[in-house]
């Protein structure tokens, strides 16, 4: 498996990996331009080195992760100083080869911060736990959980 920056990746690349991950999840009655605007954000995000993220190749791309590390007047900041995994997606034909664990680790590897957290649902909870996360008893603006890892709540 190849990983590879998003802007070496492409658009096209990157928002049929993203459009795939949203209409698979909470996000499935969302209408399609909804979804589009947003994936053009966030690449634009990408783009901008405001936000980083890879996209896993297998001949084919098997899936990509976006982090950041949070700063006051972040994009998506909920916890300044702590590092951010925004998005995990793993195509439905290569899920349960532990690709969504490579992209944790690997995201955490490349931010400067030995904190880290993510805003989870669902079956996504479960991942987070077995990668050291713990629900850190706050809840993000959208009612999702925030987990911890590396600090006192995520020990």
């Amino acid at each position: 498996m190849k990983l590879v920056d998003v802007r070496d990746s492409g658009y096209e690349v990157f928002h049929e990996l993203m459009n795939d991950y949203y209409r698979d999840g909470k996000d499935a009655e969302t209408p399609q331009e909804e979804i589009d605007a947003f994936i053009s954000y966030l690449f634009e995000l990408c783009m901008d080195g405001r936000i980083s993220g890879c996209i896993a190749w297998e001949n084919v791309p098997v899936g990509f992760v976006l982090w950041n590390v949070d700063s006051e007047d972040g994009v998506f900041s909920r916890k300044p100083g702590y590092g951010t995994i925004l998005e995990i997606g793993v195509s439905p034909e290569a899920r349960g080869r532990g690709i969504g664990r490579i992209f944790s680790d690997f995201a955490q590897s490349q931010m400067e911060t030995d904190r880290f957290y993510v805003c989870a649902y669902g079956p996504a909870e479960k991942f987070w736990e077995k990668c050291g996360y713990y629900f850190s008893g706050d809840l993000a603006e959208n009612g999702l959980k925030i987990m911890t890892k590396g600090d006192l709540n995520g020990r």
